[in-house]
């Protein structure tokens, strides 16, 4: 039985993701969840699975291969705050070549599944956001 605490749903749409596993990440998240990427130049708000849906798929359908390292930073209340680094593989009709990006993720868990996942430019910016 898959561990639903809220750092378990973390880690195992952590592992998801890195395993291309679109289908695994949604079986992380509420029907109703929100994903806010407020990164300056972030890729919007989405709201419910299919948009959720949409969004992931785009990120998965474009990286060859991609590795996110996650670190829980702080765990509070059904609130888990991690900071990230991942690599990108990245391959399209006008060439291809790698990518690292570095952000945190301000994720509140609500009966074991993801209600709300916030992208941020780092820990400090999404542990001020929790406050």
């Amino acid at each position: 039985m898959p561990d639903r605490s809220d750092t378990g749903v973390v880690l195992a749409n952590n592992a998801a993701f890195n395993g291309h596993d679109l289908e695994g990440m949604l079986a992380n998240y509420a029907p109703d969840a929100v994903v806010v990427d407020r990164r300056p130049a972030g890729f919007g708000e989405y709201h419910g699975a299919e948009a959720i849906r949409a969004y992931y798929g785009g990120i998965l359908d474009n990286a060859v291969s991609l590795k996110e390292d996650l670190e829980i930073v702080s765990t509070a209340d059904g609130t888990v705050v991690a900071s990230c680094h991942t690599w990108v593989e990245l391959s399209s009709d006008m060439g291809s070549g790698d990518l690292t990006v570095d952000y945190a993720l301000l994720i509140d868990v609500r009966d074991g599944l993801i209600a709300r996942l916030e992208v941020h430019p780092d820990a400090d910016a999404a542990l001020a956001a929790r406050a």
